[in-house]
């Protein structure tokens, strides 16, 4: 096979000669935007070598379905973790592969994505009735461009069509908490529940749901009230769990807690101990602090549907249980306990982020540090009655 590199502009491009057509006419490949000639030169003699071996085919012949089927065998599954995996697939699975998913990939412009994002987000759910979010469509985009970024580097594309595409912008959720006062009914309609330790340490600590699920009595310190994350328990699209390492190395995080958490687990453990002695061998033994009856790891889908129940016992707004961590940092905020110290127990990569979720409690520790600050320096009087005060002591002093 014959080919050839030369340049355009400030980029490279190599051209091929494959096999011909069943016309008979010369059949030729350009693919273009390498930065050097060495890279086109790479990237020619792999045609080249494909072409040689059969194992080469035409991007005109690969349709979508086919090219994402093998980017998740060889891309996504290969680098991350089973849960990610699982979340791109059921993307795929739900909202593309149906729609485009017969389409060569070459074929793909811009337009295409553009009216699938508008489809989705107009009647998109599953279930017929209305449209998905723009946070759920923008997610079907990330997924698709980097899908199309892989098709670059394999050479399938020469460019990105996902580049050109507006994504729909996402709406910033209002952030939902229960206050000081529904905490308290919340735990009260929770008492005789054996998912009260549980919602008491979510409150308390503001850890993940997938972090308390996978909380193991190796991983808590009760004589010092500390707490180590190492792992988290998932859902996945297909119904089945799965252990992973924590989410960021900013996750993987040692968090303190109260007394009130401390009393609340050493109760929780006895209770789970004399549990397992009634099951016997019909226990199964993880190690799990929050675990089920049998001892396997709590399904987050009746935990789910407790914590919706335990809601409308006590009568309070219909939140997530993530907005249990919500309410920790809230509440937390509120207090007075420097933002800093609130990211770490998040878990968050950097303060900003602390900053830029919770900036609904700013504005009130703004006033009150004013406040503070007028008190430390003029106590129970007004500004002006201490300079008024300053200028009589003057007034006096200079008659004498």
């Amino acid at each position: 096979m014959n080919g050839k590199v030369f340049q355009r502009g400030n980029t490279w491009t190599y051209v091929v000669d494959l096999p011909r057509k069943a016309s008979g006419k010369r059949n030729q490949k350009k693919v273009g935007g390498f930065k050097s000639k060495r890279e086109a030169n790479a990237a020619l003699a792999a045609t080249i070598n494909q072409i040689n071996t059969g194992q080469y085919v035409e991007p005109s012949k690969i349709i979508l379905k086919d090219f994402l089927s093998q980017w998740m065998e060889d891309s996504v599954k290969q680098q991350n973790k089973k849960s990610t995996a699982s979340s791109y697939q059921y993307l795929l699975d739900s909202h593309v592969i149906q729609e485009i998913g017969a389409m060569p990939i070459d074929k793909i412009k811009p337009f295409h994505l553009q009216q699938l994002y508008r489809k989705k987000l107009e009647s998109g759910k599953l279930n017929g009735k209305g449209g998905l979010s723009s946070t759920t469509v923008r997610r079907i985009h990330n997924v698709l461009h980097k899908a199309f970024s892989t098709a670059v580097k394999w050479q399938l594309l020469q460019v990105n069509p996902a580049d050109a595409v507006d994504a729909p912008r996402q709406n910033k959720n209002e952030m939902s908490y229960l206050t000081r006062d529904q905490v308290e009914d919340f735990l009260e309609a929770a008492e005789d529940s054996s998912y009260k330790p549980l919602y008491l340490t979510a409150i308390m600590t503001g850890l993940r749901r997938g972090e308390l699920l996978g909380l193991r009595w190796s991983d808590v310190d009760l004589a010092t009230g500390q707490a180590t994350i190492k792992q988290t328990i998932v859902k996945l699209h297909d119904g089945s769990l799965a252990v992973e390492m924590p989410k960021t190395k900013s996750s993987a995080r040692t968090v303190a807690f109260s007394s009130s958490v401390t009393t609340a687990l050493k109760d929780h453990k006895r209770a789970q101990a004399e549990h397992r002695l009634k099951l016997g061998e019909s226990y199964e033994n993880n190690n799990l602090i929050f675990a089920s009856a049998s001892g396997t790891p709590i399904n987050p889908g009746n935990l789910y549907r407790h914590f919706k129940a335990t809601l409308r016992k006590a009568q309070l707004p219909n939140i997530r249980f993530h907005d249990l961590r919500h309410t920790h940092a809230t509440l937390m905020l509120e207090q007075g306990v420097h933002v800093k110290v609130v990211s770490e127990r998040l878990g968050h990569s950097s303060i900003q982020i602390t900053l830029d979720t919770y900036s609904h409690v700013l504005p009130n520790l703004q006033s009150d540090a004013a406040e503070t600050l007028d008190q430390a320096i003029f106590g129970n009087s007004k500004p002006g009655e201490k300079v008024e005060e300053s200028r009589a002591l003057y007034s006096i002093k200079a008659a004498i």
